[in-house]
């Protein structure tokens, strides 16, 4: 599965959409009153001024396997990187895969992640076109059975309470409302959001 267009809430639009066009260097693809088009390798992600509240969310993007370390060098001159247990570089044994994390200006939790399974090698320093795809967004909800069932991807991780749809190239992760984000473990809320995803069966949309 793959993750084509992502669309969120911010309240902080002006100041978020300067970070990922001046900060990590995206590509704008559109923009206008309250809304810009971010240009993430085969994703695209629409931020949208929110109208109330101070939505956040948790979202990934893919980088090259084999770039995790540059990565990580790139991102602490631009912004300041999360830690979870003194570690900037965490690593998970059950997906092989390394990630780092940073809080971009709407308190996004926003991770990159080097699946190391891929064959995505890239030889080219690391920079903004290092930034393969939006390759997760979190969905807390209620009862991530039913949404689960409800959706009809199916899981290509499965630990319960925490689902994690799809496949490694995208994932909808389907987490109950409360439970904590890595690396922060700040409680999981639901938030407008809308995700346009390829299968083999063709394109899916589900919003919230």
């Amino acid at each position: 599965m793959e993750i084509r267009f992502l669309a969120i809430e911010t309240a902080n639009f002006a100041e978020t959409v300067h970070f990922y066009r001046r900060t990590l260097e995206v590509a704008v693809l559109s923009e206008g009153p309250g809304y810009a088009v971010l240009h993430l390798g085969n994703s695209q992600l629409l931020l949208r001024q929110a109208l109330q509240g101070q939505p956040f969310y948790h979202l990934a993007f893919d980088i090259p396997q084999n770039q995790l370390s540059q990565a990580a060098q790139w991102l602490e001159r631009r912004v300041p990187l999360l830690e979870r247990n003194g570690e900037r570089e965490v690593f998970f044994e059950d997906w092989n895969a390394t990630s780092v994390y940073f809080h971009d200006p709407s308190d996004n939790i926003v991770e990159l992640i080097a699946r190391h399974n891929l064959a995505n090698d890239r030889a080219q320093a690391f920079d903004a076109d290092s930034l393969l795809s939006v390759s997760e967004i979190g969905w807390p909800c209620q009862d991530p059975a039913r949404t689960a069932q409800e959706m009809g991807i199916e899981a290509w991780r499965d630990y319960g309470p925490f689902k994690a749809l799809g496949s490694e190239s995208g994932l909808i992760l389907l987490v109950p409302i409360g439970r904590g984000w890595l690396p922060t473990d700040r409680p999981a809320e639901s938030h407008p959001c809308e995700v346009l995803v390829q299968t083999s069966a063709g394109y899916h949309r589900f919003s919230v």
